[in-house]
């Protein structure tokens, strides 16, 4: 039978080569692909004429078409590539799949990463603005320097105008909340109250506020923060107070704000909504005007407000290494230990870990952490394909050995395998990034932040991303098909030849996912326990069982009455065993904080404590326990005077004992007065930091909070009740509530969703690691199934087949747990050194990853070796 040659490559040759020519050489091209089907097939046949044809042609190539014939051969090589990838489908859906997870979970880790690093990188003139941070240059009680704060003294801003050069121009702001615990806005219209709710997340900023920083003004004022008792909206807050307005009829409208004091205010603006990548977050702006005053501008111990500065151009290099001390000088004279420094603007939210932040931030650790993981984990899935790719290249040496027999050079091989590497990476990049385009919503509600749509709104992650994928893809194609390419015609024979180095880069490799997965998953262990440690550890308060309600906010003459009237009807219900009134619980921010000094006794260095504001019921409701002394009680009619402090305060005040810090005076600002208790440290705060020190000073109703120790079971009443007395006796008050230990855990929003990503992350490593691991062993069991029958024939039991086989995979994970325990070990130590109370790594971290990773490993590869053993040997050697 005469086969007729493709028509599609004489059609090729006819466009790109001359006709005459074409038509000299057909009959022999035509004569060599008889005989080429005749002793090797058509397929064959097909392959050399196409080789042929264009070898022979290629001098005679018309040039301004020769970049077209190399396309044209790239083409047809990444056909055959193809057609091998569909006569070996699993092992193709296996690579496939393993690479695009490996790929998504890279692109995820990446897109989380890059948005973490752009943090306020949208501001215009981003580089040149800097934040003013402030150092008492104290020590705190542990020995270390706890006095370096976000903030800044009001007096600040206008001296760095005036003694420094290079500042451009500053901005002053400070959180409404600092001056009291509580906020509520209200809009009413024709004395119809439409909303009326707490509302904290706002600032007191000068007119330079908007002009500094780039948040866009939407409508209204272009200078919306000059006059007093202006206020500036964000949309979406707008939004919820006066609901589908129109921006024009929502400016100039009057909104009540409860700040202490009830005042009315102007709506100016409608702002833009801050960006997710901003450290500085709000949902209004009121005109520092409104508290400016001249006693106010000179405060130069109040360091709770936040300065920001922006530098000249030509100075924007040099303010890290500016001498501050002239102008801390003109503030402070020479008797002081104050110090200010400034930080980049764009480098607060990974790099700033001070006190009083703005924003919870991450630690740059964690972000390097987490880049470890992602690239680790896509090199696991080219370390997996790389290993199948040489594995399965046993199955291919024949083939390989006739086509060097037949022509085929080292060049031609590569290219092939090359070309099968080509298709299975780009159909894993396709589905990584369907995947990835899918599941994005559900990711952004996981890490609860809102992250820019990969690809389309961020440069810099596809860059990052695209150009870590074609390298990695790059690497992983061409060094298997170069060792591949390179079996010796041998291959034809009864034996294989297995490269010396293959094997050995196989055995690395393997190593490599093994330590890699073992790290991830210890890690995730360390992890887990420092986050459950910190929720699960005695923080010498009560938290359970407590409800916080938020006390009505002004304060007028009859506030006090309507306030005890308010906790003995609470009081008076069966279910509520303690009703409590503070101006801050734990979990919450403390506004208020000053010196301390001893009226009497030795001198003390500057520090800064926190003052705390509770009635008599405090210590009861949260079960904070007394050292000494006695705890507040209304029947003192100089109580006012009085103070308890903690065992914080009482270090840093100088006090060798309690007892011995009873009836002392001690002057905390200005005030003056007498220590009648000292209570032990609770952790008003998150074990992140340490515990700070307290004065708690005596006051029957302050204003903030109302916390209701409630019997197990009787929430629900509770609130009700709280909610129908409070609308009794306050009925222009909004309801608000929160369970404490709800409220507390808030703080782990950032350590939770690391310990998530980790934990998630380290879940995929392993299956990809198991996964590859799998394929191996299959692979491995098939290269000795004529060793297993002849063990089987000489007596070797099902059993002793299945260990011997297994062997080497259990030696492959010990050995990885012991260069992973190092390697973990000193990694989460390092880590760990950013929490002020931290677990510390021990013997059951690693062994339990290890158990674990072992079990996992042996139900791999279970199953080839299982089934190996069970082979008839007889069968075996038979067909071998």
């Amino acid at each position: 039978m005469k086969h007729t040659p493709p028509t599609l490559i004489k059609k090729m040759l006819r466009w790109f080569v001359n006709v005459d020519f074409l038509e000299e050489i057909e009959g022999d091209l035509d004569e060599m692909f008889q005989q080429r089907v005749t002793s090797h097939g058509i397929w064959c046949a097909r392959w050399h004429y196409l080789l042929e044809a264009f070898q022979t042609c290629r001098p005679y190539t018309m040039k301004k078409k020769s970049h077209v014939a190399h396309e044209v051969v790239h083409l047809v090589f990444l056909k055959l590539a193809w057609r091998n990838l569909e006569r070996r489908k699993g092992y193709a859906l296996l690579n496939i799949t393993g690479l695009a997870v490996g790929l998504v979970s890279f692109m995820l880790i990446m897109q989380y990463i890059v948005f973490e690093q752009s943090y306020d990188t949208f501001h215009t003139r981003g580089e040149d603005l800097y934040r003013v941070a402030f150092d008492w240059g104290e020590t705190d009680y542990t020995g270390n320097n706890s006095s370096r704060y976000a903030g800044n003294v009001p007096a600040m801003g206008p001296v760095l105008k005036e003694e420094l050069p290079g500042v451009e121009a500053y901005t002053r702001f400070v959180p409404v909340n600092t001056f009291k615990p509580y906020t509520t806005v209200t809009y009413r219209v024709n004395d119809r109250i439409l909303y009326n709710a707490s509302a904290e997340n706002g600032f007191f900023a000068d007119s330079a506020f908007l002009q500094l920083f780039s948040f866009p003004i939407q409508q209204g004022d272009r200078h919306p923060l000059t006059e007093p008792h202006a206020i500036a909206l964000t949309q979406s807050f707008a939004t919820k107070i006066f609901g589908t307005a129109m921006p024009n009829d929502i400016i100039g409208q009057t909104l009540e704000i409860d700040n202490g004091e009830r005042a009315r205010y102007t709506v100016t603006a409608l702002l833009q909504d801050v960006p997710a990548n901003s450290h500085i977050r709000f949902d209004y702006l009121i005109s520092y005007a409104t508290i400016q005053s001249a006693r106010l501008d000179e405060n130069k111990y109040w360091s709770q407000f936040y300065t920001y500065v922006r530098f000249t151009p030509q100075a924007a290099n040099n303010p890290l290494t500016i001498d501050t001390k002239p102008l801390l000088h003109k503030l402070y004279g020479d008797d002081h230990h104050i110090s200010i420094f400034f930080q980049p603007l764009q480098k607060i939210h990974l790099h700033s870990h001070l006190r009083e932040e703005l924003s919870p931030g991450i630690s740059a650790q964690h972000l390097m952490f987490l880049t470890i993981i992602a690239y680790a984990i896509i090199a696991m899935a080219w370390v997996n394909y790389v290993n199948m790719f040489l594995s399965g290249s046993l199955e291919r040496a024949k083939e390989i050995g006739i086509k060097k027999i037949l022509g085929s050079t080292r060049a031609h091989l590569v290219v092939q395998f090359l070309a099968e590497s080509v298709v299975i990476h780009m159909v894993s990049i396709a589905l990584s990034v369907l995947m990835l385009l899918l599941i994005h919503p559900s990711v952004e509600a996981w890490l609860g932040v809102d992250l820019p749509l990969p690809f389309l709104e961020d440069t810099q992650y596809t860059w990052i991303t695209g150009l870590s994928i074609a390298a990695g893809c790059a690497v992983t194609g061409l060094y298997p098909a170069l060792i591949v390419s390179a079996q010796p015609i041998q291959a034809l024979g009864a034996r294989v030849v297995r490269s010396a180095q293959g094997t050995g880069m196989k055995a690395g490799l393997v190593y490599f996912q093994f330590v890699v997965a073992f790290v991830v998953f210890s890690s995730a262990v360390i992890v887990g326990r420092q986050v459950r440690f910190m929720k699960q550890a005695d923080l010498g308060v009560a938290l359970d069982n407590r409800i916080v309600v938020r006390s009505p906010g002004t304060t007028d003459s009859a506030y006090a009455g309507h306030v005890q009237a308010y906790k003995e009807r609470l009081q008076a219900y069966p279910f509520i065993r303690s009703v409590s009134f503070a101006s801050a619980v734990p979990g919450m921010k403390l506004n208020e904080s000053g010196y301390v000094r001893r009226v009497q006794g030795p001198s003390i260095d500057d520090n800064n404590v926190f003052k705390l504001l509770v009635d008599q019921d405090f210590f009861r409701t949260y079960d904070v326990r007394l050292l000494a002394g006695r705890p507040f009680s209304d029947t003192f009619s100089t109580e006012t005077q009085a103070v308890i402090i903690n065992e914080a305060a009482l270090s840093i005040l100088k006090f060798s004992t309690p007892a011995e810090a009873l009836h002392q005076r001690i002057r905390w600002r200005r005030e003056e007065y007498e220590v009648v208790g000292v209570c032990s440290n609770y952790n008003h705060h998150y074990l992140q930091t340490i515990v700070e020190p307290l004065v708690l000073c005596y006051n029957p109703a302050p204003g903030g909070f109302v916390t209701l120790q409630v019997k197990p079971g009787h929430d629900a009443a509770a609130i009700a009740s709280a909610k129908r007395e409070l609308a009794t006796l306050f009925p222009d008050a909004p309801f608000e509530y929160e369970f404490i230990k709800t409220s507390y855990d808030k703080q782990y929003a950032v350590i939770d969703r690391f310990e998530t990503v980790v934990q998630f992350f380290a879940a995929i490593a392993i299956v990809i690691a198991c996964a590859g691991l799998f394929a191996l062993a299959a692979h491995h069991v098939q290269y000795r199934t004529r060793e297993i029958a002849v063990r089987k024939v000489f007596g070797a039991r099902t059993a002793q087949v299945i260990t011997w086989l297994t062997a080497k995979y259990v030696r492959i994970v010990l050995v990885s747990a012991v260069l992973g325990s190092v390697i973990t070990f000193y990694a989460m130590r390092q880590w760990l050194q950013n929490f002020a109370f931290a677990v510390t790594p021990g013997a059951g971290d690693f062994i339990g990853p290890l158990l674990a990773l072992l079990t996992i490993t042996l139900v791999a590869v279970a199953y080839p070796c299982v089934k190996a053993s069970w082979k008839n040997p007889a069968r075996t050697l038979a067909h071998g």
